[in-house]
């Protein structure tokens, strides 16, 4: 059942995460991501010059190796980011 609503998803419908910064929304666009997801738009409260430094705050439990290769994966899915300028344009 959630297989079939996940191809469902992937194919016809636009997708937004409100959050990228924040763990749990960063954590859904990367799963998104590895399942194919191709319409996806990323929607962030902070400044695009501030987004990067917001993603590490986030994460001050983990080593600096492993949030720049959490940083880098979520970048490297090439979704569009929202940034305060243009919070939650498209929904």
């Amino acid at each position: 059942m959630v297989n079939k609503y996940l191809e469902e998803l992937k194919k016809k419908k636009n997708i937004h995460i409100v959050g990228a910064a924040g763990i749990e929304g960063a954590a859904v666009a990367i799963f998104l991501f590895n399942q194919g997801a191709k319409k996806v738009t990323l929607h962030d409260f902070s400044q695009k010059g501030d987004f990067e430094e917001s993603f590490k705050n986030a994460r001050d439990y983990l080593t600096p190796q492993k949030v720049k290769a959490a940083y880098e994966e979520l970048i490297g899915t090439g979704y569009k980011i929202n940034y305060q300028e243009n919070y939650l344009e498209g929904i």
